[in-house]
């Protein structure tokens, strides 16, 4: 008996430590909310609230305390809403959205957005379109939505899209971001990116249906998906502009916490341009992780997010590396660790040559072994497709995409990769001092990658074309290829 009553005792401490985090452990992920010195307005993202709304509506109602009474002092000009008001659909959790969200009416404009939680007829009745301040809707009711602002000689539309939207709506939503060609716009919805920052099936049909169409489209926001990091996918759309893609979606914290009452804040500065974003707890008084925390640019050409890498301070490469990560062209190997001597993969250097190109990544099959699943496989079908990758570097079929790229096989894409924007490459002849040693198939690749500047070889005048490629000569190459196209 003494020893079954120790065998449940053990297992009550073991599940007790794995079921929620060790919140006392982590006080440390807590850091002061502090606006930016120099912004010029902010836009408070309220994310899905179903767990609080539910089980804490203290907490609930503690996020529109805040921003009621913080408007004027964080100058908000809008507040969004991403859906997943209520998690049970019930009478009282709608009573109670109904009561606090009416609360910024006049106050601040926002916008509501419906969940896959949230009824579509308890949404209507509980939100009629007639109480709401909205520039024009999809079929007179609150599911599909747009509103126009202008703030500090900025103009914006606002797309608000049901859960799911049809594609009817969204061919609407068309219709209206033609219609406003100069001013740039932000599209909410609930159901649009995964925790892995990848496109769920909602995603895929709205991306490809609608938002990669249209150059004016520079902000994605979502919710959804449980994940206490916001998932960043920065891509770009079909005319070659950059769109910036968020998931934002703190509920699976809320019931370690008993409700945090999270929203995100994105800080502009006057221009509009650049955006300084903090993950705000209403109930901690506190923003949740530094890399929660942090910078994006909406210029039209370019956007750029901050990057902590604390292995290139004092790398040859850190010129190079920097100003790609921060462009989400190259990734790191974890949020802190670039590893720029650690040698990339066939996939990933593919991956990343698309991105450098703003070719957007396809979809079908490629090569024998690569199922349509992988991560990758939308790469190398688009690189398979345009001719990038050469019969040499296929065997059978078989690409063999967790291979180590050499020097020689990424020197024959990039050069294929220029080509197919810009034209046939000037031809250039090899001074390297181990020609002898190229790979007959890549002899003229290498020289007019010489002869455009994008490989320079090594201090002894060798190329190593048979060489693995690190990362940190991959971003070399990447850096001066973006500078020719």
């Amino acid at each position: 008996m003494k020893k079954a009553l120790l065998f449940l005792l053990s297992l009550t401490l073991l599940l007790s430590a794995v079921s929620f985090p060790s919140l006392a452990s982590e006080e440390q992920d807590w850091i002061p909310l502090s606006a930016p010195s120099d912004y010029a307005y902010a836009i408070a993202v309220v994310c899905d609230t179903q767990y609080m709304n539910l089980r804490y509506p203290d907490v609930y109602t503690g996020i529109y305390d805040w921003l009621v009474d913080n408007a004027k002092e964080q100058k908000l000009a809008f507040v969004m809403g991403l859906g997943d008001i209520t998690d049970a659909s019930t009478a009282e959790e709608w009573a109670r959205a109904d009561r606090e969200i009416h609360r910024l009416d006049k106050v601040v404009p926002y916008s509501i957005l419906r969940g896959n939680h949230d009824k579509e007829e308890d949404y209507n009745k509980t939100f009629p379109k007639k109480e709401f301040k909205v520039d024009g809707s999809f079929d007179g009711t609150m599911l599909n939505t747009y509103q126009l602002l202008s703030v500090s000689g900025n103009d914006y539309l606002f797309i608000n899209l049901d859960y799911g939207a049809s594609n009817e709506a969204l061919a609407w939503a068309a219709e209206i971001t033609e219609q406003h060609p100069d001013r740039q716009v932000i599209v909410s919805t609930h159901d649009y990116m995964n925790s892995d920052g990848t496109l769920t099936t909602n995603g895929k049909r709205i991306w490809n249906n609608y938002v990669k169409k249209h150059e004016n489209i520079a902000l994605m926001l979502c919710g959804h998906a449980d994940g206490s990091i916001i998932q960043r996918n920065i891509t770009y759309g079909e005319k070659g502009n950059i769109i910036a893609q968020f998931m934002i979606n703190a509920q699976e914290l809320d019931d370690p916490y008993k409700g945090l009452g999270m929203i995100a804040l994105l800080y502009f500065s006057a221009d509009g341009k650049t955006v300084q974003l903090r993950y705000y707890s209403t109930a901690k008084d506190a923003c949740y992780l530094a890399k929660n925390q942090f910078r994006f640019d909406m210029a039209p050409d370019q956007i750029r997010v901050d990057v902590h890498f604390t292995d290139i301070d004092n790398h040859w490469g850190h010129d190079y590396i920097l100003p790609l990560a921060e462009q989400t062209i190259i990734k790191g190997k974890t949020d802190t660790t670039f590893e720029p001597d650690a040698n990339i993969t066939r996939a990933e250097f593919l991956t990343m040559a698309l991105k450098v190109a703003r070719i957007e990544a396809g979809h079908g099959e490629s090569y024998t072994d690569v199922a349509l699943n992988a991560w990758f496989a939308g790469t190398l079908y688009t690189a398979k497709k345009m001719g990038l990758i050469d019969e040499n570097m296929v065997k059978n079929d078989y690409f063999f995409p967790d291979q180590n790229i050499t020097r020689e096989e990424m020197t024959s894409i990039i050069v294929k990769l220029y080509e197919s924007k810009k034209g046939s490459a000037p031809q250039g002849t090899t001074t390297f001092t181990d020609v002898d040693t190229f790979s007959a198939w890549t002899k003229e690749s290498i020289g007019k990658a010489s002869s455009l500047g994008i490989v320079t070889g090594n201090p002894d005048g060798s190329f190593n074309a048979r060489g693995n490629a690190t990362r940190a000569e991959a971003a070399v190459i990447f850096s001066r290829l973006q500078k020719l196209l």
